[in-house]
């Protein structure tokens, strides 16, 4: 059975069969969260909301503003609102989507139809929480009502 090494190296992860082959690693690592733009991403205004993108070196993330905070001033992703961590920019891209879809009440942002069916499975589930609620349903009568509709 091989030993695996692992270290931090200049702030990152490495591993390999010797302290060479992991800081190797590590360095390549390294360039990896090095290349590319750094700059955010202003992906539009969409109806009321602005949806900007930026890299990290360990992944992408996204911010939700509404029409109440101002896109083109801003300067750092300070109070997200929305995720981070992606590994890419499709992956980031494509959860911002299903966010906005979320907030916003609307499947016209969604592209992936498995993204279209869930978003629509998730209202009707929504939608017959708040019927229950209407109809003077408890809080646990809705959910169990509404876990049956799925």
């Amino acid at each position: 059975m091989a030993t695996k090494v692992r270290i931090t190296y200049y702030g990152m992860d490495g591993e390999g069969e010797t302290v060479t082959k992991a800081k190797l690693d590590a360095g390549r690592k390294i360039e990896v969260a090095l290349e590319g733009s750094y700059t955010p991403k202003l992906l539009g205004k969409l109806d009321s909301w602005h949806v900007i993108m930026w890299r990290e070196p360990r992944g992408w993330s996204y911010k939700i503003m509404d029409g109440e905070e101002n896109a083109q001033n801003y300067t750092y992703p300070e109070g997200l609102f929305g995720c981070q961590g992606d590994s890419s920019y499709e992956d980031t891209l494509r959860s911002a989507r299903r966010h906005l879809a979320q907030v916003a009440i609307d499947v016209s942002y969604l592209t992936d139809n498995h993204d279209i069916e869930a978003w629509r499975r998730d209202r009707r589930c929504q939608d017959a929480y708040k019927a229950a609620i209407a109809l003077g349903k408890t809080d646990t009568e809705a959910h169990h009502i509404t876990c049956n509709t799925r």
